[in-house]
C-alpha cells in the first residue's frame, strides 16, 4: 500500500529524501494476503513474483459491510470486536478438533510457512521504493524497528533485513536503541501499545540529527 501511494500519489521530483519506516514483524504480517479476511484490511495490495515484477490486487468494493467496519474503526472498536470473535471461534474449533499427529523432530523446519513469500513482498517493496527514489535523484533510507531486536548477532529477522539492505547499498538506521531507552509505560498510550506524541517527537528529533544534518 505504501509503495503504490509513493508511486502514484507523491511527486518524487519535489522530494530530497524518502524515509521508509519498516516495523519488521508488522510489515511481514501486513504483506500476507492470508490475513486479509481476519484483522488486516488493506486498501490495495502488491504481490511480488520477483523484485522487478508485481501485480496489484484491487481494493474491495466499498459495500455496506465495509462502511460499518470503517465506522467501528473510527471508534477503535473494530479490531477488538474482530479479535474477540476469532478468539471464541478458535476456542470452539480447538475443542472439536482431532488430536494432531506429532511430527518427528528431524522433519521439523524452523522456517515459517510462507516466509519466503512474505520476505519477497517486503524486499520487493523496498527495492521498488529505492529505485523510484533514485530515478528522481532523491535519497532513500530505511528506519528499522523489530520486536525481535536483542543484539545484531541474535536477531534473525533483523539480520536478514540488514543483509539485504547492505547488498542493495541502502542506508538504514535501527530505531530500537532509541525506543528501548524510553520506559515502556511512557512510550505509548495507556489504552494500547501505539507510541504517543512524546515518543514521536523524540523520533523526529533523532531523525533530524542522523539524517537531515548528515
Amino acid at each position: 500500500q505504501q509503495l503504490i501511494i509513493l508511486k502514484s500519489k507523491i511527486d518524487l521530483k519535489k522530494l530530497e529524501h524518502v524515509i521508509h519506516f519498516v516495523f519488521i514483524e508488522n510489515d511481514l504480517n501486513d504483506g500476507d494476503s492470508g490475513n486479509f479476511d481476519r484483522i488486516n484490511r488493506p486498501k490495495v495490495f502488491v504481490n511480488f513474483s520477483d523484485a522487478d515484477h508485481y501485480n496489484i490486487v484491487k481494493p474491495r468494493s466499498y459495500d455496506g459491510i465495509e462502511r460499518v467496519r470503517d465506522f467501528l474503526g473510527q471508534l477503535e472498536l473494530y479490531v477488538y470486536l474482530k479479535k474477540t470473535v476469532y478468539h471464541y471461534r478458535d476456542l470452539l474449533t480447538s475443542a472439536q478438533a482431532k488430536p494432531v499427529e506429532r511430527v518427528p523432530a528431524e522433519t521439523v523446519s524452523s522456517v515459517i510457512p510462507g516466509s519466503d513469500r512474505l520476505w519477497l513482498n517486503l524486499f520487493g517493496a523496498i527495492y521498488q521504493a529505492n529505485q523510484a527514489a533514485q530515478k528522481n535523484d532523491a535519497k532513500y533510507s530505511v528506519i528499522i524497528y523489530s520486536n525481535d531486536y536483542e543484539t545484531e548477532k541474535n536477531s534473525t529477522k533483523l539480520n536478514k533485513l540488514t543483509a539485504y539492505l547492505t547488498q542493495q547499498k541502502i542506508n538504514f538506521y535501527p530505531l530500537n536503541p532509541l525506543i528501548e531507552n524510553i520506559p515502556a509505560l511512557e512510550r505509548g498510550f495507556e489504552c494500547d501499545g501505539h507510541w504517543n506524541a512524546s515518543t514521536h517527537d523524540l523520533i523526529a528529533k533523532w531523525l533530524h540529527k542522523i539524517i537531515v544534518k548528515n
